[in-house]
């Protein structure tokens, strides 16, 4: 069970670039809401 821990958490940079982009994006309109609040 403690092998999941040993795993990077860059894991991310892994990602197609496409859908890197589409969580960036999302990221972005995310913090523009909360900023708005």
């Amino acid at each position: 069970m403690s092998s999941h821990y040993n795993e990077k958490p860059s894991r991310l940079l892994d990602l197609p670039r496409e859908l890197r982009d589409e969580i960036y994006e999302y990221a972005l309109d995310f913090h523009r809401y909360r900023t708005e609040l």
